[in-house]
């Protein structure tokens, strides 16, 4: 017989019995969803297939997607944080690529 794995406190608020996710699990499904969110947005997929055909600088980017610097950047932010692309500056621009995760991305579920 399943026993639920949460209480309902004097409050009348649930409250678990025990720990049900461990840290790891609980990291890994963190992981999952900021997946989720990225490859849910059409800009940031559009970006990840132009940076798989390459590098590329900012301006590029624009020009393709067709969308505000501002909103790019922002994009490229996210991504460089989630450690899905990386970035090199050569005198003033800045250019954009691939990190081995982004490779992996591009090829599980874009290609």
């Amino acid at each position: 017989m399943n026993m639920p794995s949460y209480i309902v406190d004097e409050r009348g608020k649930l409250k678990l019995k025990k720990e049900i996710y461990s840290q790891q699990v609980l990291i890994h499904l963190e992981a999952l969803s900021r997946l989720n969110r990225i490859l849910s947005d059409l800009n940031k997929l559009k970006i990840l297939y132009l940076l798989s055909l390459g590098e590329i600088n900012v301006t590029h980017i624009v020009n393709e997607i067709r969308a505000s610097q501002s909103l790019i950047s922002h994009h490229l932010a996210t991504l460089r944080k989630e450690k899905i692309v990386t970035s090199k500056k050569i005198s003033k621009v800045v250019y954009y690529s691939l990190s081995p995760l982004g490779k992996t991305i591009i090829e599980k579920y874009v290609s």
